[in-house]
């Protein structure tokens, strides 16, 4: 494989990684009740740490704000900050 398309396949994994991110977000948006979506999210960034920790910052304000505009149960949200506190954790 020539270093050009090595460039295009890092660069597509990129979105895609974004796109996932984002997808999970939408998930969010729609369904704000739901605790299953808010895990998948915080799970997800999560696992991004491990993989692609410079990529969290893009998401980190937005995550911020829906998890104060939006928020679950008392216990439920708490327990889901506590995942979102670690993925953003520097």
């Amino acid at each position: 494989m020539c270093l050009a398309q090595e460039e295009n396949s890092a660069s597509s994994f990129l979105n895609t990684e974004r796109e996932i991110i984002a997808g999970n977000i939408q998930q969010y948006l729609e369904f704000p009740k739901n605790l299953a979506t808010r895990v998948l999210l915080a799970n997800t960034l999560l696992s991004r740490k491990k993989a692609r920790p410079d990529i969290l910052h893009e998401f980190k304000d937005q995550v911020t704000l829906l998890q104060k505009e939006k928020q679950l149960s008392t216990h439920e949200h708490v327990i889901v900050q506590q995942i979102f506190d670690e993925a953003f954790l520097d």
